[in-house]
Parts: C-alpha cells; structure tokens; sequence
C-alpha cells in the first residue's frame, strides 16, 4: 500500500498492472515482471521516482512469492 497504490490501483496505472487486490498481486507476480522491479534487475526500476525498497521488505515479498502467495 505505502508503495505501489499511488500508481498501481486502476487498470490504467503503469502497464496496466493493478496491485490492490489479491488477485491483482497475484497476477503481477506471475507476469515475471514484479521481482525484477522490486530488486532494479529489470527494466522497470520500482517504486518508479522513489528509493528502492529496503532489503528486509524485499526479501519478505520474495519469501511470500517463494511460498506460494498464500492468501
């Protein structure tokens, strides 16, 4: 919420991608797109103007993905 919402809650938020929801996280995530952003590995640097997330925020986006993205 503190990062992504301000771009990512209408569909027609960057690339379309929509991350106010479950479903939507859910969606993001299986694109392939979501980690590489998070981390600067991809093309897309986010959160997009701002600092990179923090390591420790990072890792538990990953350890969530890793798990399954529980619900």
């Amino acid at each position: 919420e503190d990062n992504c919402y301000v771009c990512h809650t209408t569909p027609q938020g960057s690339l379309m991608i929509k991350l106010d929801s479950y479903i939507d996280v859910k969606a993001a995530v299986n694109t392939g797109r979501l980690e590489p952003a998070i981390n600067w590995t991809g093309t897309w640097k986010m959160p997009n103007g701002r600092p990179k997330l923090d390591d420790c925020l990072i890792a538990k986006i990953e350890a969530w993905i890793n798990a399954g993205m529980p619900e």
